[in-house]
């Protein structure tokens, strides 16, 4: 019986054309050094990334950790990634809006129009919400909150459009597309960051192989060749962070609910509520 092909996808980081191609090269040369035939798969917009990691056959794609761990943990982690701007397996926010922008803080965007990438999103939704929710009655109240935008560069596409005031963006994706399409991203500009937590990391699906997984991260954590790490902006890629420290995310969105704050419609014009 021949053995069921496996799956691998950036589709999270995928930004660009450019970042795409770069994720196979990697893909593929982790395939031959573990020994692991996979394919490389694309999922992109409009397909719901929740659908991706719905799938018995993944071998090697990324997961934001909010829902990995608001799912149970289920998915095998694989290996995470350490960004070069962040030197870990950590990331956060930035919070951008339009270079010709007047605000100076978070402060100045009284009656600002949010925007936000999905509601099961830790980079595009929870960390800013938890921003927000720390800044207490100093929170600026919108005037409309623009989403689901779906991924980090249609919200960035959206601030530099006018279509929204002020959006939060995966500092890791922010930082691809920097490298990628500088065009777009000198368009808007950091105004805030979030707190860091731990990047999504590659995992492989609940009933995964063992052995194949371990051979798959022995290649990722080997991993030095330059030529298939700068396209991506990474030093390489190590093991996750604890499960606990994934879970942290999942205790922050839980202090957030219980206090009646589900989404950013709270943050507008009636401001936080008593």
């Amino acid at each position: 019986m021949t053995a069921p092909r496996l799956i691998a996808n950036a589709r999270m980081y995928s930004v660009t054309p450019e970042a795409a191609s770069a994720w196979t090269a990697l893909f593929h040369h982790i395939s031959a050094a573990a020994d692991v035939p996979l394919d490389v798969i694309e999922h992109p917009f409009p397909l719901h990334v929740s659908d991706l990691w719905k799938r018995d056959d993944l071998a090697c794609a990324f997961m934001c950790g909010w829902p990995w761990v608001r799912g149970g943990a289920r998915h095998i982690p694989v290996a995470a990634p350490v960004p070069a701007d962040a030197g870990r397996p950590v990331y956060w926010s930035d919070i951008v809006v339009s270079t010709g922008h007047p605000a100076q803080s978070l402060h100045d965007l009284a009656g600002a129009r949010a925007g936000y990438t999905l509601l099961d999103s830790q980079s595009g939704f929870s960390a800013f919400r938890q921003h927000l929710i720390k800044l207490g009655d100093a929170a600026p109240e919108f005037s409309a909150i623009v989403g689901p935008l779906t991924t980090p560069r249609r919200s960035i596409e959206a601030v530099a459009e006018g279509r929204a005031d002020v959006a939060p963006i995966d500092s890791y994706a922010h930082a691809l597309l920097r490298r990628h399409l500088p065009a777009l991203t000198g368009r808007v500009r950091v105004l805030a960051r979030t707190a860091p937590t731990p990047i999504p990391m590659l995992v492989a699906s609940p009933g995964a192989d063992p052995a194949i997984t371990a051979r798959l991260r022995a290649a990722l954590l080997a991993l030095r060749d330059k030529s298939l790490l700068q396209p991506l902006a990474l030093l390489g890629f190590t093991d996750p962070l604890p499960r606990e420290d994934y879970m942290q995310m999942e205790h922050r969105a839980r202090a957030a609910e219980s206090a009646g704050i589900h989404d950013l419609g709270e943050f507008l014009t009636a401001g936080l509520p008593p």
